[in-house]
């Protein structure tokens, strides 16, 4: 892994993990955190290890069984390290050792410091170290809850007045990180490598605003300052000005179209959500991001393939950009059918047809599949089931709804599998797709696209 992007400061100091200014003499009483979880016990009959120095505890630590390691070990080396130092895979312990692993991991944590808090707070906002920044895995509830108070407590100890102005830096400096990674940091436990942590403030208070200094260590012991501003507002603290102020290009995700999507009509109405950006082009043309929340942005296509860029922009000048290609086929056809079999070069399907609201009711009811007075809603009739042959197009486009009722592009030969059974059901809408109807998007004589069709 590369390293994260490490923000540059002009004024390069001596390291410092104390959590205090140069000039701080106040000290804090902390409690001690026996109230978070049962005290620790050695879950092993071994003697502890005899540690003399630093060394020995990381020695010791990075072959450490979260399991059935020694507790009084893992107790001695993160009092002689003062808890937990980057590279050391803190947060796996927490999720996968003993409860008595836990509760002296944490004991330690809340004891405060730089890189305790930073744990703590990264722990907190993201969750398990098995998932990732976009998309978190959750601790258990009472392990959270465990987290949070140990958070609460070193957050006092290391900031003490300004604990509210340091976790509103310090998930900011988070994000900023994991932002400016990129692509590059996508894998699970990303989120607690990041390469600096806030160690104190030095400023004044000015009614609700708070302006001064920063300090940061990075995790090869260097230090470095930067200007901050910070105002408190109804959801807490927020940096209005210096560092972390505009940290990244803005974030869009696009939730319609698909990429990849055919349309037999000239227009596409796009919608998604954008972060921390005060503009939005499609195609050149400017929209305000509420308008693509809205999915009111609606885009004019020309015949064949549309590449459709949307940026977004901030009032700092960044930008960040996604690339979305809808095709337009004036002279396809769409159709609903009913899949059996799909292989390399064509599809065998069972033509229906599909009727909504008052029309479903007249269908069915005409069928004889309800009676009067009653509603259906959606109704597909198969007059005639007759299995036919279709040519499948080179690399079709496939959605599918998850298991979350999201429609999800998947590939010809993930359906062709599940169809035919080889491939686990459990993610996806209704089972197997087989017993839901499809669109076919036919253009030429082969279906280019093929499209599921929610029924409740």
């Amino acid at each position: 892994m590369r390293r994260l992007l490490i923000m540059g400061f002009l004024l390069v100091v001596t390291a410092c993990s104390s959590g205090a200014g140069p000039d701080d003499t106040t000290t804090t009483t902390v409690p001690r955190v026996e109230t978070l979880a049962p005290p620790p016990t050695t879950t092993t009959t071994e003697p502890p290890p005899v540690l003399n120095n630093e060394q020995d505890a990381y020695q010791y630590l990075f072959g450490f069984n979260p399991v059935a390691g020694n507790v009084a070990g893992l107790q001695a080396a993160l009092e002689l390290l003062g808890g937990h130092r980057p590279g050391l895979p803190t947060p796996q312990w927490i999720a996968e050792g003993t409860d008595e692993v836990r509760a002296a991991i944490l004991e330690e944590l809340a004891k405060g410091g730089t890189w305790n808090t930073h744990i703590l707070v990264a722990m907190a906002l993201y969750g398990r170290p098995n998932g990732t920044f976009d998309q978190p895995v959750p601790w258990q509830p009472a392990v959270r809850v465990q987290i949070t108070a140990a958070r609460e407590l070193a957050l006092q100890a290391t900031f003490g007045d300004l604990a509210g102005l340091a976790i509103a830096v310090i998930e900011r400096m988070l994000d900023a990180e994991l932002v400016a990674c990129g692509d590059t940091c996508t894998f699970a436990g990303t989120w607690y490598q990041v390469p600096q942590a806030v160690s104190f403030f030095e400023g004044s208070f000015a009614g609700n605003r708070w302006q001064g200094e920063v300090w940061i260590t990075s995790d090869t012991g260097e230090g470095s300052q930067a200007p901050i501003a910070l105002e408190e507002g109804l959801g807490g603290w927020a940096i209005v000005d210096g560092y972390l102020a505009s940290y990244a290009a803005p974030l869009i995700i696009v939730d319609w179209p698909p990429n990849g999507l055919h349309l037999t009509e000239p227009i596409v109405f796009l919608s998604g959500v954008t972060v921390d950006a005060t503009r939005v082009t499609v195609a050149g043309v400017g929209y305000e991001p509420i308008d693509l929340e809205l999915g009111e942005v609606g885009v004019e296509l020309a015949p064949g393939q549309n590449d459709l860029l949307i940026v977004a922009s901030n009032d700092a000048g960044l930008e960040a950009s996604v690339s979305v290609i809808v095709f337009y086929d004036p002279g396809a056809e769409r159709r609903i059918a009913y899949l059996s079999e799909v292989g390399a070069t064509a599809a065998t399907v069972d033509f229906v047809e599909i009727f909504v609201g008052p029309e479903a009711d007249d269908a069915a009811r005409e069928d004889g599949a309800i009676g009067e007075g009653e509603s259906i809603g959606v109704y597909v009739r198969n007059a005639e089931p007759l299995l036919e042959p279709v040519s499948l197009a080179p690399a079709p486009t496939v959605l599918l709804y998850d298991s979350d009722v999201v429609l999800t592009p998947i590939t010809v030969d993930l359906l062709g599998d599940l169809l035919a059974g080889r491939a686990d059901p459990s993610a996806w809408y209704g089972g197997s797709p087989s017993t839901l109807p499809f669109w076919l998007t036919i253009g030429n004589g082969q279906i280019v696209q093929v499209e599921q069709q929610y029924l409740p």
